[in-house]
C-alpha cells in the first residue's frame, strides 16, 4: 500500500497512492501556484515539518500525537507542526501537493511506529543530519 517514504529538506512525506484508500472514486483537483508555492514555503523553513491536526505542542489527534512523540523519542529537537484545521485549503491542498499522491497522517502513524520499530527511521534521521548518530 505504501508507495514511498520521501525525505525532502528534512520533510518527512508518507505517501500512498491514493487508489490505496479509495479505488472506487477518485477526485482529482488542481492545486493553484499560490497554494502550492505556501506548501513549499512551509516545508522548506524547516528540518522537519508536519501537516497535522493541532500542533506538536498541542496536537488534537491521536494519529498526530503519536508522530510528534516518536519523532522526540528520536530526538528531533525541532519540529515544525502545520495545524491542517485553521486553514481547509492547506487541509485539502497537502493532499494534491505532490502530484497523484497523498498524504496520511493515519496511515503515516503505522508506517513511524513500524519504522521505529524496526530502527529504519532512527537511521533516516541520522543520515539526514536531523538526529546526531548514536555513540557507542
Amino acid at each position: 500500500m505504501l508507495k514511498s517514504l520521501q525525505l525532502s529538506k528534512g520533510l518527512i512525506s508518507l505517501v500512498a497512492p491514493r487508489s490505496a484508500f479509495n479505488p472506487i472514486f477518485t477526485q482529482k483537483r488542481l492545486l493553484s501556484e499560490d497554494l502550492r508555492s505556501q506548501i513549499q514555503k512551509q516545508i522548506d523553513a524547516s528540518k522537519v515539518t508536519v501537516f497535522m491536526k493541532g500542533t506538536p505542542s498541542e496536537p488534537l489527534c491521536g494519529f498526530s500525537n503519536f508522530v510528534i512523540q516518536v519523532l522526540k523519542i528520536h530526538g528531533v529537537k525541532e519540529i515544525k507542526g502545520v495545524n491542517c484545521l485553521e486553514d481547509p485549503e492547506i487541509r485539502t491542498g497537502i493532499k494534491e501537493f505532490s502530484q497523484s499522491l497523498v498524504y496520511y497522517t493515519s496511515s503515516g502513524s503505522d508506517i513511524i511506529g513500524e519504522m521505529h520499530k524496526s530502527g529504519e527511521l532512527s537511521k533516516l534521521l541520522t543520515e539526514n543530519g536531523i538526529i546526531e548518530p548514536e555513540k557507542n
